[in-house]
């Protein structure tokens, strides 16, 4: 899958080196994870910043990404940041996305300070109508 957009937004993040600077590979997953994870909403979701989400592709995918990077994909993907001033991007996402999906998530997973949840294969997802998943 080939993407012609390109986007390197005028962020405040310490690295500045946006989604441009991926290859188009890295770009073509990080594209495709949001669309398969990341559902939208009206409202805003302010318990989520781009610098989270972006920690939680890093697991699912084993790539790293910058936040400046993220917030790219995110606005080429279609959604908008609340406050684009803010340094961590929250949008109007819904609190059923694929990434969120709390039975992914277990206190038992937690080990020596680390965050160790089960191996996630977001392809796995199977989009439903509506925008769910089964």
């Amino acid at each position: 899958m080939k993407y012609d957009k390109k986007y390197d937004g005028n962020w405040q993040d310490e690295n500045r080196r946006g989604f441009s600077h991926l290859t188009e590979e890295e770009q073509n997953e990080l594209l495709e994870w949001i669309r398969l994870c990341i559902r939208p909403r009206k409202t805003p979701l302010l318990t989520r910043s781009s610098y989270g989400i972006k920690h939680i592709y890093q697991h699912d995918t084993s790539n790293y990404v910058t936040n400046a990077q993220f917030k790219d994909a995110m606005i080429i993907s279609g959604y908008e940041p609340v406050d684009r001033s803010q340094l961590n991007h929250c949008y109007c996402l819904s609190k059923k996305s694929p990434s969120f999906d709390n039975r992914l998530r277990n206190p038992q997973w937690y080990s020596g300070g680390k965050y160790r949840r089960p191996e996630f294969n977001y392809r796995e997802f199977k989009v439903v109508q509506g925008g769910g998943t089964e």
